[in-house]
């Protein structure tokens, strides 16, 4: 079927709308003048492809400095012309990477706190998921120290006390001692969580607070 184009201002460009169809495949979109098929003028191919649905995403929530890579779950996702949005935000093909077509991961913006929705597109942008599922960004946790901060090398199970701000209880929260896996953190108040060391060897690493299991926030602690 034909639809009538708009000649953009430069005249070098035709906006068409694509009518819908009943399943997918490509077609071949022709370019004709005012004459119809006698005057084709080219033709390209376009592909009809199933729509894309975000159903949800890990980790849901996020520092306002972005950087955080969050894996998006749902179906229709596709390699070619994969973008993301987080908000009015979108980020090219280079902070969007493909696994499957149930899964894709997006690298967040940084930005102002607050609940955002995160869509998906597969055309380069043209066109976006509208399912709504939120990502909350949020100020991340400050450790500024932690008491004790010296434990037996070797031996786990020290119970240690961090301070900072910006601590929530949440599902995720963790702390993490230096490139060790997160151990589960028990909340006490915004400025307060406990941890369990576990068994390292000798040396001083690094403690942090996460809220979300990914993201280790700031610290100034050690242990």
């Amino acid at each position: 079927s034909s639809v009538w184009g708009a000649v953009q201002s430069d005249s070098s460009s035709v906006v068409c709308a694509a009518h819908g169809v009943k399943s997918v495949g490509t077609v071949k979109v022709r370019l004709a003048d005012e004459n119809g098929v006698a005057g084709i003028l080219g033709e390209e191919n376009y592909e009809y492809y199933s729509e894309p649905v975000v159903q949800r995403m890990y980790p849901s929530r996020g520092t306002v400095d972005g950087g955080t890579i969050v894996r998006v779950y749902g179906t229709g996702f596709s390699e070619a012309g994969l973008m993301c949005r987080f908000g009015d935000t979108v980020m090219g093909e280079d902070a969007a990477f493909f696994a499957s077509s149930t899964e894709v991961s997006c690298v967040s913006p940084a930005g102002t706190a607050g609940s955002i929705t995160v869509e998906v597109s597969v055309n380069g942008g043209a066109d976006f998921t509208a399912d709504g599922r939120e990502y909350l960004r949020e100020a991340g946790a400050k450790v500024a120290s932690v008491t004790p901060s010296h434990g037996i090398a070797g031996e786990g199970g020290q119970v240690v006390t961090v301070v900072g701000e910006n601590f929530e209880q949440t599902g995720e929260l963790s702390c993490r001692f230096g490139m060790s896996g997160a151990v589960h953190a028990q909340y006490v108040s915004s400025s307060l969580v406990v941890c369990t060391a576990p068994a390292r060897g000798a040396g001083t690493v690094r403690v942090s607070v996460s809220l979300n299991g990914v993201d280790g926030g700031s610290t100034e602690g050690t242990f």
